[in-house]
């Protein structure tokens, strides 16, 4: 199965012989669909819209063949609140307009179109790709079988062939198997209203938070999945997502909210002015709890000091082990999660 990573490698040669260097110079371009004809005469030249197209049903087929499918969601554009709602799924799929080719009788010609805004999302978006934290792909690949027979459509679930009139009248969620879900408006707001502080939460700094605590965000992805698998056999429902995930949320604040306590008992709330330099050269502090201890400025001595660190740093990883650390790390990056906060980890 190909990797996002080896996708986006892929793709790039692909892009620069079709001599696109950059999302800007792509939006300049005005005909919305990317398209070409191939006849049997040209099977041996090259051409890179056919490439992209080969490249991306390659991707497409590897996702296909995988019996244990993340969570898929069909969504034509890719906005902010979207990439939000992506970053509680991590690993999800969204399926965007799907890619058309049109079979001339005998072979003679085959037509390939390809939405150039697919192209604009895969590039806009590749830094989350990269961090698999989203999979873009076409929901289907649609052969148009000009000699009356109808379409082919291949997508997630399988092959399937059907009448014209029959294929366009059916709802684009039917094509797709248990783990499809169509990603409306309202069930973002759905989310959003669980989780208030996605109003003001950044993709980026998720982004950040994946790649400083690549250990936390592969549990957290592999939770998810366990997650979707559960929600396959009925066992669970997205309702049971935001509960768990508040639940944890709620014991880390209070978990970090004890520590802060204690060691303000220890005596670590008066200030020691040049004395807090010596603490580098004093003892081996971790660079995570650095900033969180020259913030606090103060202990009786830095024995009581060095005791009060390593124990912190012992409980501190408790937190690490929980697999909802990286929302929860994400969550404190919202303005809407500011108020009150104390410390950041």
């Amino acid at each position: 199965m190909m990797t996002n990573q080896e996708f986006l490698s892929r793709l790039s040669p692909v892009l620069e012989s079709g001599k696109i260097k950059n999302l800007k110079q792509l939006t300049q371009e005005c005909d919305p669909v990317l398209t070409t004809t191939i006849s049997y005469h040209d099977t041996q030249r090259e051409n890179w819209i056919v490439e992209l197209y080969n490249l991306v049903r390659e991707y497409f087929q590897g996702f296909a063949s995988n019996d244990s499918r993340p969570l898929h969601f069909v969504s034509p554009q890719l906005d902010t609140n979207t990439l939000k709602y992506m970053c509680i799924f991590p690993s999800s799929l969204i399926l965007t307009e799907p890619f058309f080719t049109t079979s001339y009788y005998a072979g003679a010609a085959t037509d390939y179109k390809i939405n150039r805004s697919y192209l604009e999302m895969v590039m806009k978006y590749s830094e989350y790709i990269k961090q698999d934290i989203i999979s873009l792909l076409p929901r289907s690949f649609d052969l148009a079988m000009s000699y009356s027979a109808g379409w082919s459509v291949t997508t997630l679930s399988g092959n399937d062939t059907f009448r014209t009139q029959e294929y366009w009248d059916r709802d684009p969620t039917a094509l797709l198997d248990v783990n499809g879900i169509a990603l409306t408006k309202e069930r973002i707001e759905e989310l959003f209203f669980q989780f208030p502080f996605l109003y003001g939460a950044r993709a980026e700094d998720y982004l950040n938070i994946t790649t400083k605590y690549g250990d936390q965000y592969c549990k957290y992805r592999i939770l998810i999945q366990k997650f979707v698998e559960a929600l396959d056999r009925g066992e669970k429902t997205i309702r049971d997502l935001y509960l768990d995930m508040q639940d944890a949320h709620v014991q880390m604040q209070i978990h970090l909210e004890t520590e802060r306590e204690n060691l303000f008992k220890k005596g670590i709330c008066t200030v020691l002015g040049l004395a807090i330099t010596c603490i580098p050269f004093a003892v081996d502090i971790p660079d995570e709890l650095r900033v969180f201890i020259q913030s606090l400025l103060g202990t009786a001595s830095l024995k009581e000091l060095s005791s009060s660190i390593f124990e912190t740093e012992k409980n501190i990883r408790v937190l690490h082990q929980n697999p909802y650390f990286v929302t929860w790390r994400w969550k404190r990056k919202s303005p809407q999660d500011q108020k009150g906060k104390t410390m950041m980890i």
